[in-house]
């Protein structure tokens, strides 16, 4: 999967990462829309890795269900 990350030099891309596996009460979310807060002006200040993912607001469809039940 890809994902919008800021890097040490300020810039922005997106970053190659592994597929997310649900594990116990977790669903796997194929991600449809995140939207950018101000999260990357943090990130601007105390960045200290490279790579800081960014979007923590999306919105997506269920695609995998580890265990039965209902998902809210």
């Amino acid at each position: 999967m890809k994902i919008a990350a800021m890097f040490a030099n300020g810039s922005g891309g997106t970053v190659d990462r592994p597929d997310p596996q649900p594990v116990e009460d977790f669903v796997l979310v194929k991600i449809r829309s995140v939207p950018m807060c101000t999260e990357y002006k943090i990130s601007q200040r105390e960045r200290e890795q490279d790579a800081v993912g960014l979007g923590h607001e999306a919105a997506g469809e269920v695609v995998e269900v580890v265990q039965s039940g209902r998902v809210r």
